[in-house]
């Protein structure tokens, strides 16, 4: 299979997809080799992937070189090389302590105590997507493998490149390669590879979320998935535009738009309208391609070829049916073998419109009016569920009391994606002091299987 380069549109790597028989073999020889891992104790997991790592600080270059050569993009690229530096030393932290004692728990029942065993899934099949490929492939890796699970992962087919420098790596940390495989493939090896395993992790697109919650579903097999949909913010009538430009421009247009986080649409209260939309414009034509090199602007390139008709579908019927552009072109333009999107910022948009209703994984803000706070709630709650949001308020109990009325689960306050925000910034704490265990228990429990004992502490219970 010949993979494109989103910057020159060349099909300059071959994918050396691995067959069935091939993810068989692999897993049988993980699944032989994990009860040893288990055994050994999170000490030693720990030290096995911090030695991974001191490898991975050794390749910096080339792989920055690899993950430009996949993605068109550098600077994200260097943010994704340095949160899996992070990501080791912080998961090792929290597996630390996850995995000492078992979680004890009071009852109401007089004498009765449960207790929480969790206990590591042999296998897990990790799968990502191409927005950011090894960042999302190592965030279900590296905790996976700490709980004493041997893992076999697949990145997207689309961004392979990195996945040699990945694999050097590996085959030269002593006792990695017995547990962890990481193969390319095409969506062929979803359904196999899915099949094969114990337990299925996901990060990456809408379309291809679908997809493995598809499989998964239909072999019965755990998994957590994780995509994006169409993020939404509301800019009411007392927010700081400045803020709140600033906060959407950087969100919306971050990684070319190409982020489960990224902003996909935007409402705004009648009465600050346009006073918004000319501070947005203002700041969005201060943005560049990153184009001819990629130290020339903020904007890379497309990464996934199939996203640039999806891209261009959204907007041409937006423009048919009214929709009006205030930045942008209307459509991906081609530059050396390479397709980009311009910043763009859409008005005149309505909520039937595929760019209100589709993920579209570009740097595209379409933007509404809203009269009050009805009408937003019919607009927000009438539109296909969003993962997350954003409400842009002076009075943050104002922000909260509208976040009530509208069907986003996750909301951040006067600013953009902060639960992405603590994502990162967790892995930035390496005292055992500043970090909230429990929540960040509450994410690691995915990895386990639970057994749980009910403890009779006194006499026995006579029914």
């Amino acid at each position: 299979m010949n993979i494109r380069n989103p910057r020159t549109g060349k099909f300059d790597y071959v994918l050396q997809s691995i067959d069935t028989n091939g993810i068989r073999s692999k897993t049988i020889s993980l699944r032989a080799a994990q009860p040893n891992w288990l055994d050994k104790g999170i000490d030693f997991r720990a030290k096995t992937l911090h030695h991974w790592k001191e490898l991975l600080e050794d390749y910096y270059a080339d792989l920055l070189e690899a993950l430009i050569d996949d993605t068109g993009r550098k600077a994200e690229s260097e943010q994704e090389i340095s949160y899996v530096f992070r990501a080791i030393d912080h998961w090792s932290i929290i597996a630390q302590h996850f995995l000492r004692e078992p979680e004890v728990m009071p009852t109401s029942i007089e004498g009765l105590q449960l207790e929480n065993h969790y206990e590591s899934f042999p296998l897990v099949g990790v799968i990502s997507g191409w927005c950011f490929p090894l960042a999302h492939l190592m965030k279900e890796i590296i905790p996976a493998l700490l709980a004493g699970s041997t893992v076999i992962a697949k990145p997207s087919c689309i961004t392979p490149r990195f996945l040699k420098i990945i694999n050097h790596t590996i085959y030269r940390t002593k006792g990695l390669k017995e547990v962890l495989a990481v193969v390319e493939g095409d969506d062929e090896l979803l359904e196999p590879l899915c099949k094969a395993v114990d337990f299925v992790c996901y990060n990456g697109t809408d379309s291809e979320a679908k997809s493995i919650a598809d499989i998964t579903h239909r072999l019965y097999k755990k998994a957590s998935i994780q995509h994006g949909k169409k993020n939404t913010v509301i800019v009411t009538e007392s927010a700081d535009l400045e803020a709140a430009t600033t906060a959407i421009l950087q969100s919306g247009f971050w990684n070319a738009g190409q982020s489960s986080s990224s902003v996909e649409r935007v409402y705004v209260h009648r009465n600050v309208y346009h006073l918004f939309l000319s501070r947005l414009v203002g700041k969005t034509n201060l943005i560049k391609l990153a184009y001819p090199t990629t130290d020339s602007g903020q904007i890379g390139p497309i990464i996934a070829e199939s996203q640039i008709n999806r891209i261009n579908d959204q907007l041409w019927e937006a423009l048919e049916k009214g929709a009006r552009l205030l930045t942008g072109i209307g459509q991906c333009e081609k530059w050396e073998g390479g397709y980009y999107c311009r910043p763009t910022i859409v008005v005149n948009v309505t909520p039937e419109m595929k760019i209100m209703q589709e993920e579209t994984l570009a740097p595209i803000l379409p933007i509404m009016l809203y009269q009050d706070v009805d009408e937003l709630q019919g607009l927000v709650n009438g539109q296909k569920a969003c993962r997350s949001g954003a409400i842009f308020a002076r009075q943050v109990q104002d922000a909260i009391a509208l976040g009530k009325m509208l069907g986003i689960p996750v909301l951040s306050v006067n600013d953009i994606a902060l639960e992405e925000f603590l994502e990162v910034a967790k892995h930035t704490l390496t005292s055992k002091n500043a970090l909230d265990f429990e929540s960040y228990f509450s994410d690691y429990r995915k990895f386990f299987n639970r057994k749980t004992f009910i403890i009779n502490q006194q006499n026995p219970l006579i029914w």
